[in-house]
C-alpha cells in the first residue's frame, strides 16, 4: 500500500486521545516514553509508573503499546502486584 507523507499532519484520534488524559506539559513526555519503547536496550535505565484512578487513560496507553509492539513484545505488572 502506498504511504504518502505529510509532515503537516495531525494524529487525530491520538492527539485528541492525549489532551484529554494527560495535562499539556505531560504530553511530550508521554509521546517520548512511547518512542523510547523502540530502542533495542534500555540505554537510559528508567521505569515508566502509570499512576491514577480508574478510566484515565492508563489501560489504554499500555494498549497502545501493546498494539505498536505485540502481546509478546509487551510486559506490564500492576503495582499492588509487585507489593504481594
Amino acid at each position: 500500500m502506498p504511504i504518502i507523507y505529510n509532515p503537516n499532519a495531525r494524529p487525530k484520534l491520538f492527539g485528541k486521545f492525549l489532551h484529554e488524559v494527560l495535562h499539556p506539559s505531560e504530553i511530550t513526555t508521554a509521546i517520548e516514553l512511547m518512542a523510547y519503547t523502540f530502542y533495542r536496550d534500555n540505554p537510559f535505565e528508567i521505569i515508566t509508573i502509570l499512576h491514577g484512578y480508574g478510566a484515565n487513560g492508563k489501560s489504554v496507553f499500555t494498549g497502545l503499546l501493546t498494539a505498536l509492539h505485540g502481546t509478546k513484545n509487551i510486559s506490564n505488572v500492576p503495582l499492588s502486584a509487585m507489593l504481594d
